[in-house]
């Protein structure tokens, strides 16, 4: 047992003062680390989903970006593809002007190609845009008819360039440092597959699981005939 004291004046007890509002922070501080917590398990970034309309999620990215076209992007992107017109279709793409890896040529987003268009958003960071990329690729390869771009999105052009060597892929490829693209489309999350049609107006944004060969094509079926 604990012995009792003995009678008498009670002693205070004087505790280290703490920080103001110390308590305060603990509590507003727990439900910011479990939300890193959560962004971290989640890969790319969360609760995008696919939709004509919608919202995007988060999405993570590791530095600084930059963007241009250096030799070395120019020697091993294919050049970037010209549009026929503005686009005059509607809901038109957001007015975005990014430039082409190949050779630094600004290049609007809001352009009819005359074709069926699939626009791919991705960068190297992004783990399900590792798996994806070479598929777009892969489908671009047997659907001449219809143009493929893909944007590197918030990343560095040696980081952007040094995966799509690693992986194969020589699109025609936009740099979108600050990923206004994206915002344009109000989505946060990567991957994201923009399908425009032939006249240059938004007809759908996909922003779920990666996509296939297949699927990609299953997908511009529905979408765009």
């Amino acid at each position: 047992m604990t012995p009792a004291r003995p009678a008498g004046r009670r002693r205070r007890t004087h505790r280290p003062a703490g920080p103001a509002g110390g308590g305060l922070a603990r509590r507003l501080l727990l439900p910011g680390v479990m939300f890193v917590l959560l962004a971290v398990a989640a890969g790319c970034g969360d609760g995008g989903g696919s939709a004509r309309h919608g919202d995007g999620g988060s999405a993570r990215h590791p530095e600084t970006p930059s963007a241009g076209a250096s030799g070395a992007a120019a020697a091993w992107f294919a050049a970037c593809p010209a549009p026929r017109g503005p686009a005059t279709g509607t809901p038109k793409p957001p007015a975005v002007t990014l430039s082409c890896a190949h050779d630094g040529r600004s290049v609007p987003i809001a352009r009819a190609y005359g074709k069926p268009t699939v626009i791919n958003l991705w960068a190297s960071w992004c783990g399900p845009c590792r798996q994806e990329l070479p598929q777009i690729q892969a489908y671009a390869r047997t659907h001449p008819d219809v143009v493929v771009l893909t944007v590197d999105t918030r990343d560095t052009e040696a980081a952007g360039l040094s995966f799509a060597r690693a992986a194969g892929v020589r699109l025609p490829t936009l740099y979108d440092p600050k990923q206004q693209l994206l915002a344009g489309v109000h989505r946060a999350a990567l991957p994201t597959t923009l399908l425009l049609r032939a006249d240059g107006s938004l007809a759908y944004t996909y922003n779920s699981t990666a996509l296939t060969a297949d699927s990609l094509a299953a997908l511009v079926q529905k979408e765009l005939g």
